[in-house]
């Protein structure tokens, strides 16, 4: 009975070697958003020829060096793009019609 019970969860939900294949392929999707990004904050670090390190790079640090302040700034802009709509919904007034 535990096979029948094991064959029929397979079934539904694939193999193991397909959910690791399934979780492989949203992983490197998901990777090949942000390399273009990174991308394009190590360009312009070094064309503007700043440093990529701080000095103190903790999680309570204020400054954390330059890239990873840039990937935060990205990624908190891409955060409010996202819930922009929300966000207008909030704020803005419903008049009766």
């Amino acid at each position: 009975m535990q096979k029948w019970l094991s064959f029929q969860s397979a079934t539904r939900t694939g193999s193991v070697a397909m959910q690791t294949s399934h979780a492989h392929k949203t992983e490197a999707e998901r990777n090949r958003r942000y390399v273009p990004v990174a991308y394009d904050i190590v360009k312009l670090l070094a064309k503007l020829g700043l440093p990529f390190r701080g000095h103190d790079e903790r999680r309570d640090s204020t400054t954390k060096g330059n890239f990873l302040e840039m990937c935060f700034s990205v990624q908190l802009r891409r955060l409010l793009q996202r819930n922009a709509t929300k966000l207008l919904q909030l704020l803005k007034p419903r008049f009766p019609e």
